[in-house]
């Protein structure tokens, strides 16, 4: 999805590519582009979309993930706390803009090669960090359909996914889990796999990026996810040689492939990712157990969400629990009740100050580039002013303003001051001087970003 090594101030974008056999076995070359609108990726945030996709695909029948960020740092092997529920919050935001397009993407279902763009998934998220607060992540659904279609290869345990260390080592585990699901043995490019596969700089000498690959190998033959062949003694031997520059490295299916995914079928109802907030509001392990079974998830989360809005945002209107937030909880999705009118009231004032905090920080950003475009502009005048066509220009204009003003009765000082912004103003409306409107430099800057 995008470099190693690449800067946090980088460019938004990144593209790269990829080749594949067709229907009837010819070379094709997939071109691959991942854009965000607002910020770049990070390095380690594929690490997070993979796992919430393998919690999703294993949690939600559905597209959509309703989860606490508590239970998301939980089973994805990670420290809970503030610190880490503000940094959670801003992968996944992070992740919700980025936008995914490639000419040959693979779907299982057509069982054939296509071009798809698509984000994968939006977030909707509450303003507060409380840990047992529903997250909801609404998934691209054909994205969603294509992932379920692998057969589990998305699957694994997460805590496992998150002790392979580095990214580069993840990405390798990855491509190898697509790749054994169709043969015990791949052999792969080393340059393509260190360059496309892996994200290293492609500039990095191929003697230091066999070392990286080497590592990452090393790694995943300690976990029994890849084994070495017969006779063979190290990793080395893994690799060959075609030609001066050239390599392949050959990998061998381990055992790790014949347990891991049914060690992960069997599920608790004290995993499920609705199970800790239902019991934050008091509801016992029983009467939670009945809900999951009879209700659906839908109702569950609905009110969840209007049992969290009533106990910690003291909405107007609310008249207060009769008997205990689990009770009315408990009503609400038994019964499969309507919200209440005071809920309404409450998402629409949250929708109205989601709207105006929107609107205030794109007059902010306006005030910003307007600011940055006045600036520019006044640099390139002082340079037009130097050349022998903008020097002619001022200086005529300055003569004239200058004379004008001393008529005028202004003394000499404010007359020389003012003539000169006059004929700076002067020069900025004429047609020798050329700097493009707001709107075509603001696109510029975009492109050039």
């Amino acid at each position: 999805m995008y470099p190693l090594d690449r800067s946090s101030d980088g460019p938004t974008s990144f593209a790269t590519s990829y080749t594949y056999s067709d229907a009837v076995g010819k070379r094709q070359r997939a071109e691959v582009k991942v854009g965000s609108a607002f910020e770049p990726l990070k390095a380690n945030d594929d690490f997070y979309l993979w796992s919430l996709l393998s919690l999703t695909l294993q949690h939600s029948d559905s597209h959509t993930l309703s989860a606490s960020p508590y239970w998301l740092l939980k089973n994805m092997g990670l420290p809970r706390g503030g610190f880490q529920y503000g940094q959670l919050r801003q992968v996944v935001e992070r992740l919700a803009q980025t936008v995914y397009s490639n000419t040959g993407f693979y779907n299982p279902i057509s069982q054939e090669h296509e071009r798809w763009t698509f984000t994968f998934f939006s977030s909707h998220l509450p303003e507060t960090l409380d840990e047992d607060r529903l997250w909801k992540i609404v998934w691209n659904q054909p994205f969603i359909d294509v992932s379920r279609a692998t057969g589990g290869r998305l699957l694994f345990d997460l805590e496992f996914f998150h002790s392979l260390g580095s990214p580069a080592t993840r990405r390798l585990f990855l491509k190898l889990s697509d790749r054994f699901y169709r043969t015990s043995r791949v052999h792969l490019d080393v340059d393509d796999l260190t360059i496309n596969g892996l994200g290293l700089a492609a500039d990095r000498p191929l003697k230091k990026r066999k070392y990286d690959l080497t590592r990452c190998i090393e790694t995943l033959l300690e976990h029994r996810i890849i084994t070495l062949g017969r006779g063979q003694t190290s990793v080395k031997e893994l690799f060959y040689k075609r030609e001066k520059g050239r390599y392949v490295v050959v990998f061998y299916k381990g055992p790790y492939f014949e347990k891991a995914i049914a060690e992960g079928s069997k599920k608790d109802v004290t995993d499920d990712p609705l199970f800790g907030p239902m019991q934050s509001i008091g509801v016992d392990e029983p009467m939670i157990r009945k809900v999951l079974k009879n209700c659906q998830r839908s109702i569950i989360e609905r009110w969840l969400k209007i049992t969290e809005a009533a106990t910690k945002d003291k909405p107007a209107g609310f008249p207060g629990f009769k008997v205990s937030p689990a009770a009315f909880f408990v009503d609400g999705v038994l019964n499969e009740r309507m919200p209440p009118d005071w809920m309404y009231q409450l998402e629409k004032s949250q929708r109205q100050k989601a709207h105006e905090a929107e609107l205030a920080k794109m007059k902010a950003v306006e005030r910003l580039l307007q600011a940055d475009y006045e600036r520019q502009r006044r640099e390139a005048l002082k340079t037009f002013v130097q050349t022998p066509t903008g020097r002619k220009l001022y200086q005529a204009a300055y003569d004239f303003r200058l004379a004008f003003n001393l008529r005028q009765g202004d003394p000499s000082e404010v007359a020389q001051r003012n003539a000169d912004a006059e004929a700076l103003e002067y020069l900025g409306r004429s047609d020798e001087f050329s700097f493009p409107e707001m709107s075509v430099w603001m696109l510029a800057e975009k492109i050039k970003s």
